[in-house]
């Protein structure tokens, strides 16, 4: 079924794209004359070879960032067939993508890289099951500063201790996760969060004030009860689209 989804899915995005690069054809003339056409130079000036130009539509990017925190046991199995579909999409389509899981059980966010654009189908029907058994034990890592994703050290984690939602620093990794495939030439690049609740950590922010992105060094409010607006804001002001799913 998820299969079926994913290749539904994946067969959509192929047809939206032929269709704008079939919208966007032209014929330009190359400067080269065309002796079939030449006897007819007195009325037409159509004697050149023409050449198709196509504006290739935009290549994309995603990256998708799952909740598994404490709260999501219950919800695991649907949470792992949205990631089966997600991931199947993205290698049918050949999209750029990379999926992770995030959960805290200190203070530090940790953070579970699933996948990539080297992980094969097999592995990702591997991850599937293991994350439909709640027995995920892959490596992950650790933000070990919410002001810098480029802090980033090794750990290992344990699905089966999940622990708070730390969104405001998911938010933050998946920001510098995005902006690095923009930099690499990705055009269109998405953001999704799938979670069941608000951030635990949205402490960060008490007292209010003011934070500057390092990307578009703009200044944004922020304070306890915005703080996911701002992160959602400051994504978008670089043209990231961002997804905030919500699991009852």
């Amino acid at each position: 079924h998820a299969v079926t989804i994913a290749r539904s899915l994946a067969a959509k995005y192929q047809i939206k794209k032929s269709a704008f690069e079939r919208k966007n054809e032209s014929f330009k003339a190359t400067g080269q004359i065309n002796l079939s056409r030449l006897a007819n130079y007195k009325t037409s000036d159509e004697i050149f070879h023409n050449k198709l130009n196509v504006r290739q539509a935009g290549n994309h990017g995603l990256v998708v960032i799952l909740d598994i925190s404490q709260s999501m046991h219950g919800k695991i199995k649907f949470l792992a067939m949205q990631f089966l579909i997600t991931a199947l999409y993205s290698k049918y389509a050949k999209i750029n993508s990379e999926i992770y899981a995030f959960t805290a059980r200190n203070k530090d966010i940790e953070i579970m890289p699933l996948v990539d654009q080297s992980t094969s189908i097999a592995k990702i029907r591997e991850l599937f099951f293991s994350m439909h058994v709640s027995n995920i034990t892959e490596n992950s890592y650790i933000l070990t500063d919410i002001a810098d994703a480029g802090k980033i050290q090794n750990a290992s984690l344990f699905a089966g201790r999940m622990g708070s939602t730390p969104l405001t620093q998911a938010k933050i990794f998946a920001y510098h996760r995005a902006m690095r495939m923009k930099s690499l030439g990705v055009e269109n690049v998405s953001v999704t969060f799938v979670t069941d609740g608000e951030a635990t950590d949205s402490h960060v922010a008490r007292g209010g004030g003011t934070i500057t992105c390092p990307y578009s060094r703009r200044a944004f409010n922020i304070n306890s009860s915005n703080i996911l607006q701002t992160f959602n804001k400051m994504m978008r002001v670089q043209n990231i689209k961002v997804f905030n799913i919500f699991v009852a």
